[in-house]
């Protein structure tokens, strides 16, 4: 079965031979590559960059994040930094079986090393 896709890519090199001008299939490739890459890396808040960048080197439990990040407030670290990197896969538990263990750490995932 041939996809859409397909016949749009054939259209897009066809159109580019018959004009002399591959113009056309650069716009069409470089949609294709721009879709592709934005579903790989999502977008994320400011917050969840600062996350990311804090365990690129190490995993890190709770207090020790909000030292590093200069926070006091655990709920506001939990909502709006661990909550949403969790949500999109960008970092995971260390003790996934026991996500409330006092030894639980954060660790950045190999999609979080993309943003």
């Amino acid at each position: 079965m041939v996809c859409q896709k397909q016949f749009t890519y054939y259209d897009a090199i066809n159109e580019s031979l018959y004009r002399t001008d591959c113009l056309l299939f650069i716009e069409f490739m470089l949609e294709v590559i721009y879709k592709t890459v934005s579903a790989i890396t999502p977008e994320v808040t400011p917050e969840v960059e600062r996350l990311l960048r804090v365990l690129l080197h190490r995993p890190l439990g709770k207090q020790e994040i909000l030292q590093a990040l200069g926070l006091k407030d655990e709920k506001n670290l939990r909502e709006l930094y661990i909550k949403p990197a969790l949500m999109s896969g960008l970092i995971e538990l260390t003790i996934p079986d026991k996500p409330k263990s006092p030894k639980q750490q954060y660790r950045i995932t190999e999609k979080g090393k993309l943003v």
